[in-house]
């Protein structure tokens, strides 16, 4: 059931206990504040899952190239707030100024690997920094992703990060 489908619910219950008289306003007043602190904490988790969501698909499409994990994360980058999103990039300039140090004092074979790790992170980091994206452009991109792979879309609604991780369990450290 739907966050907001279960709050309306309670909420209702809660208001039909008072009118009928079974719990007082201090009762109703503090369930209420209870059902609101919920919907807040579940709000915050939903933001944090959604940007683990963004940096596995980056991590994905930074090592395969993939077109879809592409695609989800430029819609889940879409989806997320200007002020998380710009620190998220800053995080991952961080890591291709590392990369691009690793690459330095790595074998030719790494270099190369790391070189079009590097590129696509630039490329991608380039591309979701390129503007203050609208909800219009969410709404677009994830209709794009809906297209390229439903699998996806779904996991970045139910803001699912491990769909990545299923998918693509060898590109995830093992915990």
């Amino acid at each position: 059931m739907e966050l907001w489908k279960m709050w309306w619910t309670a909420a209702v219950v809660v208001t039909v206990l008072w009118y009928l008289g079974v719990i007082g306003w201090l009762h109703f007043t503090l369930l209420i504040l209870g059902l609101v602190a919920v919907v807040v904490l579940e709000m915050w988790g939903h933001g944090r899952r959604v940007e683990q969501y963004f940096k596995n698909a980056v991590q994905v499409y930074s090592f395969t190239g993939n077109e879809d994990t592409r695609v989800a994360a430029l819609a889940a980058a879409k989806v997320i707030d200007r002020v998380r999103r710009e620190s998220l990039l800053n995080e991952f300039k961080i890591l291709i100024f590392s990369g691009q140090a690793l690459a330095k004092e790595s074998s030719s074979d790494l270099q190369n690997m790391y070189g079009a790790v590097n590129e696509r992170l630039e490329v991608l980091c380039s591309e979701i920094a390129s503007r203050d994206w609208s909800v219009q452009d969410a709404r677009l991109e994830k209709e794009r992703l809906g297209r390229l792979n439903p699998g996806y879309l779904k996991a970045l609604d139910k803001a699912d990060p491990n769909m990545f991780v299923r998918n693509f369990p060898m590109l995830f450290e093992k915990k």
